[in-house]
């Protein structure tokens, strides 16, 4: 059995290092995100260590342990999410506030992979303004020590043998499993438990094996070979490794058995263990749980609060004030925290508690206010402008309402069998959820939508989204029977179409053409809002931080190909609902000098191409001036 390991401390180095380059948006480092898995090894090597330790010396207390990891993890997370709650409250629109609460509940309850397994993708764009999307593998590593310590006391009673082969078998179910689930369901399989487990139990396996000797090989120069090999295997993954990569999944194994060779290997008289032992990589060690903790924040609100793209001085200035923040957190909070002459147990209990309280409350808080929407703006905006940014969180609105769907299914707005009419596309459909209610209301005419984001309901969302393609199937099924005697088009096809060639994309316009003209040969009134320009910021972000100046449209790169093909449609079923024109009329000038998606300081957009509450209403104003 080892002592304290400096060379451990050394490989801490080495993950946080790429993870904060990583997030920090340094193309070398796109795949810096395995430095997680790297800590999830040392994690179950370290934790296993001790337990087993304590269980031959019967001086095992569970009660302890959980103590230990309490005083380890919480008080420096604790601190850290106590100061985004000021910076968030100055600087978040309400949508995001309001999601930022969530997961200041999600986090306090140790339950954030499963929040943002739910709400978002590691890799999505909007992941580097979320501040607190790295605790995920906090929550992993806290349900593993709620469980593990619990199933190591029954099997450990059992024998050595019984313990090294429930761990290998589970170690190796939970691969299996993580390698099907990375191209089934990607996002439960990066975020959560059952598919990460492996990774810590590797860790937990070589504590076990190394419990029976202290050295696996007694040859020096095996030892050189191995532990210098499992520096290599960890530094290749760094570049081996995007955001495209099926993750956690047996390729995943290339950085796991890199440390696993080092913590098998890295014995005293090895090159790795000289260099993992140098006194400033073993201080970033000592140091990498609250530079993890607290990067991601200072990255994260520094890109909400200058909205454009950050440049390298800018970064590496963020990067170097994470380390500093990190070096005094570690000192002066994780430290004391850690000695239970400074800190009592029942204080430590005391505190716990009561911060829990504090957080899940101001959380909670957050949420039904719908972000603190009664906030009194800047004097510079409108008094509305976050009211109007909100989505109206009731029976139908965007983001998860009732009728904007992940699955493809029908959502009824007006049972009434006459003059049916269908909303559908992607989430700028859904910008209009309310004003279709509305209008099917005032109308009494049958009204239908099917809002899913992110289909196009062209051929290049089927192979991202198996559940577009069987939305595609089902609009087909409601024409050839003629369910329906009116279809609303709304998507975001100039995005949709922007990352195809153009030989793809003339592929997905006729496929859409086709499903219209399969429409009007039904007699079925086809009309079709032309997509809306986007911007390069997003619009309430710049106008909340007078950053506006000016902002750039984005050039759609088929625009003018998907326009000819839609003005090439002649026939008195389908109209054209020009909503690009309106908007270019209402917040440009002749030269396209746009006020930044505001008119009269109320924000016409949410984001670069959502609309918000104001502008959905105007734009549908006119479309309702048309229909009549």
């Amino acid at each position: 059995m080892k002592a304290h390991r400096n060379e451990i401390d050394g490989l801490r180095a080495f993950a946080i290092l790429p993870v904060i380059l990583f997030h920090a948006g340094f193309k070398s480092f796109e795949g810096g995100f395995i430095g997680v898995d790297i800590f999830f090894v040392i994690s179950g090597y370290l934790i296993t260590n001790l337990i087993i330790n304590n269980l031959n010396q019967q001086s095992f207390v569970l009660r302890n342990f959980y103590e230990r990891r309490v005083r380890r993890l919480l008080p420096a997370l604790f601190v850290v999410m106590l100061a985004c709650i000021p910076i968030a409250w100055m600087f978040m629109l309400p949508s995001d506030l309001k999601y930022f609460g969530q997961s200041l509940v999600s986090v306090s309850t140790f339950s954030s992979n499963v929040f943002f397994w739910i709400k978002t993708g590691y890799f999505d764009s909007s992941a580097e303004l979320n501040p607190l999307l790295h605790t995920w593998s906090l929550a992993v590593e806290e349900q593993y020590y709620i469980i593990f310590p619990l199933i190591l006391i029954l099997v450990w009673k059992r024998g050595y043998l019984f313990s090294v082969s429930l761990i290998f078998c589970t170690l190796i179910v939970s691969l299996l499993l993580s390698n099907w689930g990375s191209g089934t369901f990607p996002s439960f399989t990066f975020y959560m438990l059952p598919t990460r487990a492996w990774e810590i139990l590797t860790g937990a396996l070589l504590a076990i094996i190394l419990y029976k000797r202290n050295e696996i090989f007694n040859s020096k120069l095996i030892n050189q070979f191995f532990s210098l090999a499992g520096l290599g295997l960890i530094i290749y993954s760094f570049f081996i490794f995007d955001s495209s990569s099926p993750f956690p999944s047996f390729k995943t194994l290339i950085p796991i058995f890199g440390t696993a060779l080092i913590i098998l290997t890295a014995n005293r008289g090895t090159l790795a263990f000289k260099f993992l032992s140098l006194g400033p990589i073993v201080t970033m060690g000592l140091i990498s749980y609250s530079a993890y903790l607290w990067h991601q924040p200072i990255l994260a609100f520094a890109r909400y609060r200058l909205v454009e793209d950050l440049s390298l001085i800018t970064v590496f200035a963020l990067c170097s004030l994470s380390i500093v923040i990190a070096y005094a957190s570690w000192k002066w909070l994780e430290t004391p925290f850690r000695n239970p002459k400074i800190v009592s147990s029942r204080l430590l209990l005391q505190l716990t508690i009561s911060l829990i309280v504090i957080l899940v409350s101001f959380g909670l808080y957050l949420h039904y206010s719908n972000g603190a929407l009664n906030r009194v703006p800047p004097d510079y905006l409108a008094t509305t402008f976050y009211k109007d940014l909100n989505k109206v969180p009731n029976k139908v609105g965007l983001y998860g309402k009732n009728c904007v769907s992940n699955l493809a299914e029908l959502c009824t707005i007006n049972s009434i069998n006459e003059n049916v009419t269908l909303l559908i596309g992607d989430s700028h459909s859904a910008d209009f959820s309310n004003n279709f209610n509305n209008f099917a209301s005032q109308k009494a005419i049958g009204a239908y939508q099917l809002s899913m984001g992110g289909c196009s309901f062209m051929i290049s969302s089927f192979n991202k989204n198996k559940e577009c393609q069987k939305a595609s199937l089902l609009l087909r099924e409601l024409i050839e029977l003629k369910k329906v005697e009116r279809i609303i088009f709304i998507t975001n096809q100039y995005k949709h179409l922007s990352y195809l060639t153009k030989l793809e994309a003339n592929k997905n316009i006729d496929y859409f053409l086709h499903t219209i003209s399969a429409a009007l040969k039904n007699n079925i009134q086809v009309i079709y809002f032309k997509p809306r320009p986007s911007f390069k910021l997003s619009v309430a972000r710049a106008a909340l931080m007078q950053k506006l100046n000016n902002p750039i449209i984005v050039n759609s790169r088929y625009k003018n190909l998907l326009d000819s093909k839609i003005d090439s449609i002649k026939d008195e079923n389908f109209i054209v609902f020009d909503q690009h024109e309106i908007i270019i009329n209402k917040l440009c000038n002749e030269s396209l000098d746009c006020s930044g998606g505001l008119f009269e300081a109320r924000p016409f957009y949410s984001d670069t191409n959502h609309l918000s509450k104001y502008g959905a209403e105007y734009i549908f104003s006119k479309f309702n001036e048309v229909f009549n």
